[in-house]
């Protein structure tokens, strides 16, 4: 990557760095008792945590097993180990009323692994039996209203047990609608058509957790889920001469989860013992449907069914020592699978013809150890590090052949440290050696009827490995006024891209490639400015990649990365009334996303926009209203095809397309019980 453009992107940064240091000190730990947020009338936990000034969640997602990476949000100091069940969804459902406090703390400082950053930890106590419910109508233009969109949850104590039980309704009705234009090589218009799409699901679900005993004697968690997920998507492409494409995609899922731990003081530690299973089954059809002056001409279908499976067993061993010291032992064994069914039908004259393709297997068994380190250097320097490797065994079936068995042995760890330069200001820093997720779907084959491609399966993808440093820098200048600067560089090995393998296109890997991210986030008050109980909360994010492009051997960003996005949003709780009101304003942008037969871009003409207005006691209820899209943000996509690869051969057509979806109208109805 040209190193100009990485020294000038973190520049701002140091020369805020350099300014901060100038300030005074603070011990690194903040509170926010209940009431803080009495005047947002949050109805959950979740409503509190998200009123915590400058604090963002941050998730990663791509963590492999339970012991690297996860939410920054733990609950009574202990982190969730359930995945699909993590800690803002049991959040969203404990009332508020249960919260004792808030703990904004540096991950350094904790002795918890895989954390980087500020943390959360959200303190509860949960003595009487106490719910909330809310209900989320919404209404879109051209789409039917959802109408069934809410929760309903309730948390007591039974015999020393904790519990919160919650059941959840999350359907979408979305859509959108426009043209689209079809340009030949010499870029002259070929053709307009008329794109209309529509894309429902539903998903219900039920979540139960369980806690409660002491480490002295025994300590327990355990969460369990399930959830129901059907998917119906359709898209009606409107030609000329009355020729007419319909484009449908639908999957049937369910997926369930449960996950526990159990703690206990034995000798001068606490040890941990930690079980997490998922199963997840998920029939998929893609259908499409050519019509000439309304006679069905062609059908053509694409079936999958595929069951995953996730098993995960972790012991941890914490040895607490004298001036703020503790060790960690740990190991974990994981077992992942993929069985994956596909096939291909069409029907162009009245004869249906199915081709089954090979069924598909893959498995790996991993094993993972690590020793973790923390203490206080000094009265401020907050120190954390760890040492660890991993050993994964991947074995994959093609029908009746069996693959290879694939091993990898892989070192693992990070350095993290957290000062406090004063009573306004932290710098904290991480250094990683991290090992990426794979998704086994790439080991798969699939097609993709409306834009006729298809991806062959790569049984030799390994996952993606990285140095990766992150320098984070936050300045207060009141309690709750802050700004959070945040450094991200990676130096990535066997990056996951689209690449091409005996002349087919498929997910693989890539030698070499980098990454740099600059963030930035935070809060401000306008009281100063006449605007009582005003804030304004805001955050931004520029991203800068490079990788070797496999066709072509030129440098290019990371294939549809985000490229920035920028966040702003304002609210007024009225002094003295139940009133609130604001208003927010993002817009984002994506790279272009190069494949090997074709290119494609998505954009938006313009920021999206909301603005709401909230009742905090509309007859005991909180109330609000919003509307999304004022500004009539159309979502822009386009793609250029080759007529081969795209490194050797010419531009055989191209699309763009440009569809509205009108504005969004919608109401958040919350009580208690």
């Amino acid at each position: 990557m040209n190193a100009r453009k990485f020294f000038a992107a973190a520049l701002p940064l140091c020369l805020l760095l350099t300014i901060a240091l100038a300030q005074t000190e603070v011990d690194g730990r903040q509170v926010f008792e209940p009431r803080f947020f009495e005047r947002f009338a949050p109805q959950t936990a979740l409503d509190m945590l998200r009123r915590v000034p400058g604090f963002s969640v941050r998730n990663n997602s791509d963590g492999r097993g339970l012991g690297q990476g996860g939410t920054n949000v733990l609950i009574n100091g202990q982190r969730v180990t359930a995945k699909d069940t993590g800690p803002l969804e049991i959040l969203g459902r404990t009332p508020a009323s249960s919260v004792v406090r808030i703990e904004i703390s540096d991950a350094a400082s904790l002795g918890v692994t895989g954390l980087t950053g500020q943390v959360a930890n959200v303190v509860t106590e949960q003595d009487k039996l106490t719910g909330n419910w809310e209900w989320n109508p919404q209404f879109r233009h051209g789409l039917p209203p959802r109408l069934h969109a809410g929760s309903v949850s309730f948390s007591g104590k039974a015999g020393g047990m904790a519990y919160t039980v919650g059941l959840e309704s999350s359907p979408f009705r979305n859509g959108n609608r426009g043209p689209e234009y079809v340009f030949g090589p010499d870029g002259e218009l070929t053709e307009t058509r008329y794109e209309d799409g529509q894309f429902f699901g539903d998903r219900p679900s039920i979540t139960v957790n369980l806690s409660g005993g002491k480490k002295e004697t025994l300590q327990y968690n355990f969460t369990g889920s399930g959830v129901l997920f059907e998917f119906d998507g359709r898209e009606i492409s409107q030609r000329p001469d009355d020729f007419v494409r319909v484009n449908r995609n639908s999957e049937d899922e369910w997926n369930a989860e449960v996950s526990g731990d159990l703690t206990k003081t034995i000798g001068p530690g606490d040890a941990k013992i930690i079980a997490y299973h998922r199963y997840e089954h998920s029939p998929f059809v893609n259908e499409l449907q050519a019509f000439d002056t309304g006679t069905l001409l062609q059908t053509d279908h694409f079936f999958q069914t595929s069951d995953e499976t996730e098993t995960i067993a972790r012991v941890e061993y914490a040895i607490p020592r004298p001036k703020d010291r503790s060790w960690e032992l740990a190991a974990e064994y994981a077992f992942n699978s993929l069985d994956n069914e596909s096939a291909f039908a069409t029907d162009g004259s009245g004869t249906v013809v199915r081709t089954d393709f090979d069924d598909v297997e893959v498995t790996e068994d991993r094993i993972q150890s690590s020793v973790t380190y923390s203490r206080k250097i000094g009265p401020k320097l907050a120190f954390q590090g760890s040492l660890g490797s991993e050993y994964s065994e991947i074995q994959s079936r093609t029908g009746t052949v069996e693959g290879e068995p694939r091993s990898f042995f892989r070192p693992r760890g990070f350095v993290s440290l957290a000062y406090p330069f004063g009573e306004d200001m932290d710098i904290r820093a991480r250094i990683e050696r991290s090992v990426g997720q794979l998704n086994f779907f790439a080991f798969v084959s699939s097609q993709n009827l409306n834009d006729e491609t298809t991806q062959a399966g790569n049984t030799n993808l390994v996952p993606q490995q990285s140095w990766d440093g992150e320098l984070e820098v936050e300045r207060r200048w009141a309690e709750e006024e802050k700004v959070v600067f945040r450094t991200t560089l990676s130096l990535i090995e066997d990056r996951v891209d689209n690449i091409v393998i005996d002349g087919e296109e498929a997910v693989g890997n890539i030698d070499e490639a980098r990454q740099l991210s600059l963030e930035v986030e935070g809060t401000t008050l306008l009281d100063r400015w006449g605007i009582e109980g005003g804030r304004v909360d805001f955050r931004g994010e520029r991203n800068f990649s490079e990788i070797d492009d496999p066709l072509t051997g030129e440098s290019r960003p990371f294939s549809g990365q985000l490229r920035y996005f920028a966040n702003i949003g304002f609210r007024q709780d009225i002094p003295n009334t139940d009133y609130a009101y604001g208003a927010e304003i993002t817009h984002l942008e994506f790279e272009n996303r190069p494949q090997a037969l074709q290119t494609s871009f998505q954009s938006f003409s313009q920021p999206q926009t909301e603005i709401f207005i909230q009742h905090k006691d509309f007859f005991g209820l909180n109330v609000t209203g919003y509307v999304v899209n004022l500004l009539d943000m159309d979502e822009r996509f386009e793609r250029t095809v080759y007529d081969g690869f795209r490194d050797q051969s010419p531009v055989l057509f191209r699309e763009a397309r440009s569809r509205d979806y009108k504005a969004i109208v919608g109401f958040n109805v919350q009580g208690t019980f």
